[in-house]
């Protein structure tokens, strides 16, 4: 292509689709600076215009040029080297950041090799997987809630070895590493997305007169909306 902008937008329409990124060749008025996705070749815009001022005047150029290739530098290149050629089969619910996930397979296997298939299934039928050792065993990567975390990690998930606590406190607290990565010691699972719980009731249940002396005459004390989880759990 004949500009740097055309050949980001050529490379960006390749970056997440199916097909391999092409190797892109770009004129550039910029020597200085490095961008190894393109091979880029400077243009010598001092020897054109004395080309072309020559060409108008008349003017015998006696320069030898020992490559025509003078016009231009090369300064960078491109390669992709596929080390590992293998599937990743990933068992999780359906969520926004999963559909989000899929979109960047493509890329992630076009530049890894490596093949990722996702079965997407329901809340409890996770369990169910999970709690028949032969099914689990055909998942590599599995997604669950963290009230299920603990009484699966044990028996169904192989701990982090490559993964040290102080490599994930580059990128989360302290609290979260405690919380949603180890067990005891070791660290079974790094987080995926957040996620937010919210609790609705009833106004017209807590509002009306009959379920609310069934309830006095039951806990001997009146219903009301709980303020805290302290309050909800009794």
């Amino acid at each position: 292509v004949d500009d740097f902008e055309s050949a980001e937008k050529l490379r960006n329409a390749f970056y997440f689709s199916n097909y391999p990124e092409p190797i892109i060749y770009t004129l550039y008025n910029n020597s200085y600076i490095n961008d190894y996705r393109f091979i880029k070749y400077h243009i010598n815009y001092e020897l054109i215009s004395d080309n072309i001022f020559s060409l108008i005047v008349g003017r015998k150029r006696n320069i030898k040029v020992k490559d025509k290739g003078i016009l231009f530098s090369s300064d960078s290149d491109l390669s992709y080297v596929h080390k590992y050629h293998k599937s990743l089969n990933i068992l999780t619910i359906d969520s926004p950041s999963i559909q989000a996930l899929k979109k960047i397979i493509p890329h992630f296997h076009k530049v890894s090799g490596i093949k990722v298939n996702i079965e997407i299934v329901s809340f409890n039928e996770i369990s169910l997987i999970l709690n028949d050792i032969n099914k689990a065993e055909q998942y590599d990567i599995i997604r669950i809630d963290m009230e299920s975390f603990p009484w699966f990690a044990k028996s169904n998930f192989t701990p982090f070895n490559f993964i040290t606590k102080k490599q994930l406190e580059k990128n989360y607290s302290q609290d979260i590493i405690k919380r949603f990565c180890l067990l005891g010691e070791d660290v079974y699972a790094v987080p995926f997305d957040p996620s937010i719980q919210i609790l609705f009731y009833r106004k017209d249940f807590f509002e009306n007169q009959t379920i609310r002396r069934l309830y006095f005459e039951q806990n001997k004390k009146d219903l009301s909306i709980p303020k805290n989880f302290e309050e909800f759990n009794s």
